[in-house]
C-alpha cells in the first residue's frame, strides 16, 4: 500500500502475533522490490486459519467480496487485468499476475468513514502448480521472510503502481501475503497458516511512517484477523452443504 500509512516503537514495527515464533526473523522481514536495507519501515501480521487453503486463496484474491469482510480495505476496484491472459468471468474481479487495482483503504478503524485510495499492481503470483522464480532460491531458502517450500505456499505480492505519483516522488514499497497448508504429524489437515508483511522505503515513506505507522500496524492485524473470519466462516458453510476443499 502507499500514500496510507504515529510512528513505530522500532524501525521493523511491531512484531506479528503468529504462532510460528520463527516468523518474521529477528533482524527483520525483506522483500524484492523494497528490501530491508533499503527501506523506512515495515508492518506485518500472520493468524492461523482453520478452512482449506483454495478457500482463503479465493478470499484473499476476490476484490469483488472485499465489502463483506474487509474492515482495511471495504472496496478494491480493478483497473486493468494482464491482457495475455483469458480470465473466467467469475474471475474478473480477481487479482492476478499483472492486475492493476485501486484500493479503498481505511487507516483509522475508528473512523470508517475516512477513505485512502491507493493504486497497487500484482507483481508476483506463486502456487504449487504454478511456482515463481521472483524470489531469488537463495533468499527463498536462508533469509527467513519467505516460506522455502514453493510445492506447499500460495503466495501473492504487489507494489505501489509505478505510474502512481507517489511513486514518481520515490516511494518504493512492496506487500507479500502467503498461505502455508499445515498437516500434524498424521498427514491430517490442520488449516493454513497466513502471512503479510509489506516494506516502505524512500523519501515519502518517513512522512507516511510518522503519520500513519503505529495505525498500519493495527491495519495489517485487522486485516488478518479479517480474513480468518471470512474463510472459516465459508468453509463452515461449504462443509454444511458438503463440500470438501483441498
Amino acid at each position: 500500500m502507499s500514500p496510507v500509512p504515529m510512528p513505530v516503537p522500532a524501525p521493523w514495527g511491531a512484531p506479528a502475533a503468529g504462532f510460528h515464533s520463527h516468523w518474521p526473523p529477528a533482524n527483520g522481514l525483506t522483500t524484492i522490490h523494497c528490501p530491508r536495507n533499503d527501506s523506512v519501515f515495515q508492518v506485518n501480521a500472520s493468524s492461523h486459519i482453520n478452512a482449506p487453503v483454495d478457500i482463503i486463496w479465493d478470499v484473499l484474491r476476490n476484490t469483488s467480496g472485499f465489502p463483506e469482510w474487509n474492515t482495511f480495505t471495504p472496496s478494491a476496484t480493478i483497473t486493468s487485468q494482464p491482457l495475455n491472459k483469458s480470465l473466467p468471468a467469475e474471475e474478473q474481479d480477481f487479482l492476478n499476475l499483472g492486475t492493476k487495482f485501486t484500493y479503498s483503504v481505511v487507516l483509522d478503524s475508528r473512523a470508517p468513514q475516512n477513505r485512502t485510495p491507493s493504486m497497487e499492481q500484482v507483481d508476483d503470483v506463486s502456487t504449487p502448480v504454478h511456482q515463481s522464480n521472483y524470489v531469488p532460491s537463495d533468499l527463498l531458502k536462508n533469509d527467513g521472510s519467505f516460506f522455502p517450500d514453493l510445492s506447499r505456499v500460495y503466495r501473492i505480492s504487489w507494489v505501489t503502481d509505478p505510474d502512481s505519483d507517489i511513486v514518481k516522488q520515490g516511494l518504493c514499497s512492496e506487500r507479500f501475503n502467503e498461505i502455508i497448508p499445515l498437516d500434524d504429524c498424521n498427514g491430517r489437515k490442520k488449516g493454513c497458516e497466513y502471512r503479510t508483511w509489506e516494506l516502505q522505503g524512500g523519501p515519502p515513506a518517513t512522512y507516511v511512517q510518522q503519520l500513519y505507522g503505529t495505525l498500519l500496524q493495527e491495519d495489517f492485524e485487522i486485516w488478518a484477523r479479517d480474513l480468518k473470519g471470512k474463510a472459516e466462516k465459508k468453509a463452515k458453510t461449504q462443509r454444511g452443504r458438503g463440500h470438501h476443499g483441498h
